[in-house]
């Protein structure tokens, strides 16, 4: 991905929010390279504070993204959860396979 013409080249971080149960990809936000953990928050808040509704659950494939979350899942009451994601592996393979 480029900012602009003649610029480097780099790739973007995206951030998926998937639907568990049938796959639907509910968000998808691209940040640019290396973004802040702030940054990465903001954009999880913000994929957050656009859906209609709150989930009741978040599941996260990792440690690292759990720990980035927590803050704002136990802000707003949303329990928080780390395991197998094969809805969220799914929808990364099709965005790879188009990349």
């Amino acid at each position: 991905m480029q900012d602009g013409r003649g610029e480097r080249a780099y790739f973007p971080e995206m951030t998926l929010a998937v639907e568990p149960n049938n796959g639907l990809v509910l968000a998808v936000e691209v940040n640019g390279p290396a973004p802040s953990a702030v940054e990465r928050q903001n954009t999880i808040a913000g994929v957050l504070e656009k859906s209609d509704m709150l989930p009741a659950e978040i599941i996260v494939d990792s440690v690292t993204v759990a720990n980035l979350v927590e803050t704002i899942t136990r802000h707003l009451g949303i329990k928080l959860s780390v395991g197998p994601t094969p809805a969220l592996d799914a929808a990364k393979e099709e965005v790879l396979w188009f990349a």
